[in-house]
């Protein structure tokens, strides 16, 4: 039986195994130590010596390393949801050349994923750890589907994590035209169609001057950012809301080119441009707050902390060396996406129903 070998110009082990039909061939794997390319060897053997008795193949077919697997995943099936850029990161963060995705499929066992993720739960949410978990079920599901894995998914038994359920936040009737009116005039459409309409981000960077039918008092929700459907994997059609379509035929005159809410630069907003902070910034302007921090910049620069939180803005001193305090706005903590709760809420305002 051939042994695994290290090559030191590349720094990686090599396995040599038969193929199919019995020919000697050499292969690079993700391997650490001798010991795991033994174990990896021993897997392409088996499958080696099953394919020449005309057995079923087994598992580890197509792929040396769970690495491969999900590059496989996120490279094919995944490029067609919206969330493709989220995966990707997640997979750069967290799984690229961590020890679970050096391991050949077979050894991603339950108790491997709960390993991996355990340590996760100190630095990041459970929601987080719960996108992780759901990344490796995907992948197992998706090489499911089309026969590639024919054991079971490892990722069924790993627990999900309890996700607290957080109050929802969202802007009252009477606080969205006094946040409106703060926003830049440029900006201004583009939160109003968030507001009155619920479109998410990359349905509104994706919106298009011919989805908007000012005639029929509708909005076609046809794509999120670049890709030809939004979330949801079908088209919507949005009605126009009486107080929207000002803002609306503001945009439409606006635009120049082919997309209604560009950019500054023409282009389509990107998926990391910080709307959340121009809307947090409007509602403090519009006095949309929970409070105010009352700061000494004296003592700040001296590196001595001295603030105090207090309901209103009025002049304050500092209790350490006297001098005027800068009170700092502590908004309603308001995501982007927590517009579509403010449209909801809107709506059941209205008497619509739920």
């Amino acid at each position: 039986m051939a042994e695994p070998f290290f090559r030191e110009d590349r720094k990686r082990w090599y396995l040599r195994v038969k193929d199919g039909a019995g020919r000697w061939k050499s292969m690079p794997c993700a391997a650490r130590t001798k010991a795991e390319a033994r174990a990896m060897q021993r897997e392409l053997e088996l499958k080696s010596d099953r394919q020449r008795k005309g057995l079923e193949p087994l598992p580890t077919d197509r792929w040396a390393s769970f690495d491969e697997m999900l590059l496989w995943w996120i490279d094919g099936e995944a490029t067609r949801f919206v969330s493709h850029d989220k995966l990707k990161s997640i997979y750069a963060t967290h799984f690229k050349g961590s020890d679970l995705a050096r391991l050949p499929p077979t050894a991603v066992t339950s108790g491997r994923i709960e390993a991996f993720l355990l340590p996760k739960e100190k630095k990041y949410s459970a929601t987080y750890v719960n996108h992780m978990r759901r990344l490796v079920h995907r992948v197992f599901a998706g090489a499911i589907r089309v026969e590639e894995w024919r054991g079971p998914n490892p990722a069924e038994r790993v627990r999900r994590r309890r996700e607290p359920k957080r109050k929802p936040s969202f802007l009252e009737a009477h606080e969205v035209v006094a946040t409106l009116l703060e926003i830049k005039l440029f900006w201004r459409p583009l939160y109003a169609t968030a507001i009155y309409a619920g479109l998410r981000k990359g349905e509104l960077a994706g919106l298009e001057r011919g989805d908007v039918d000012l005639a029929r008092n509708l909005i076609l929700v046809r794509r999120s950012w670049s890709r030809d459907f939004p979330k949801g994997d079908h088209e919507e059609a949005i009605p126009i809301h009486p107080e929207l379509k000002p803002y609306l035929e503001q945009a439409l005159r606006r635009a120049k080119g082919q997309l209604l809410f560009p950019a500054p630069n023409g282009r389509m907003l990107p998926g990391d441009f910080k709307l959340a902070e121009k809307l947090r910034s409007a509602m403090a302007r519009a006095g949309i707050v929970l409070g105010y921090k009352h700061i000494c910049r004296r003592c700040k620069a001296s590196r001595i902390d001295s603030h105090e939180d207090a309901p209103d803005g009025t002049l304050r001193r500092c209790p350490k060396c006297n001098a005027k305090m800068w009170p700092s706005p502590v908004p309603k903590p308001c995501t982007f996406h927590e517009l579509r709760h403010t449209t909801a809420t809107l709506l059941l305002a209205a008497g619509a129903d739920l």
